[in-house]
């Protein structure tokens, strides 16, 4: 079983790591999508800080806490609403925002700032997107539609086309997907590359 501190990429997970998160992602489906209710993280407060717009990823994140028996308290734009206008830094706005939440969902324009944040962090950090880098809950989404529709993640043949060079959901989904037998196929502008 997969025991995790902070989700801030999938390049450091394994193919059994990944697994276990799918599987357990699986077994969260009808709850999730309000067919089942649950109290699970009854006692939990999720916060949710966003340093750039997201409709979809952060309502993913809250709506799947509020139905797993959570609480949310939501920063929609960080940059413009948090003491992040005034200069205080990403380890600064960690180290006060994880005395307030069990775990902290992080949506920020650099690459790199997960990793950043999570060194602050004393409780749990996910990533919902860092600038170009990665977009974990994105690859997990897609790893685990493919897996449902094919039955597998082993002998596929993917071809990924666009912006490649700036699509952080393309990079998670290719690190996921390299833990399994997959032959990749990459198309894209010249510039995007």
């Amino acid at each position: 079983m997969v025991t995790l501190n902070h989700l801030t990429g999938l390049k450091d997970l394994s193919r059994g790591d990944l697994e276990d998160i799918l599987n357990i992602a699986e077994g969260l489906e009808d709850i999730c999508t309000g067919k089942q209710v649950s109290r699970l993280l009854e006692d939990k407060l999720m916060v949710t800080l966003f340093y750039e717009p997201s409709t979809r990823t952060r309502l993913s994140f809250e709506s799947a806490m509020n139905r797993l028996g959570g609480r949310v308290v939501s920063v929609a734009d960080a940059r413009g609403t948090s003491s992040a206008w005034k200069g205080e830094t990403l380890p600064d706005a960690m180290r006060t925002i994880d005395n307030y939440a069990d775990v902290i969902v992080l949506r920020h324009s650099e690459a790199g700032a997960a990793e950043e944040a999570a060194s602050f962090s004393r409780v749990p950090l996910l990533n919902a997107g860092d600038g170009t880098n990665e977009h974990p809950s994105q690859g997990l989404l897609d790893l685990l539609t493919i897996r449902k529709e094919r039955g597998t993640l082993d002998g596929l043949k993917v071809t990924l086309v666009g912006d490649l060079k700036h699509t952080r959901s393309t990079n998670s989904l290719t690190l996921g997907l390299s833990n399994f037998d997959v032959d990749f196929t990459f198309v894209s502008p010249p510039d995007f590359a």
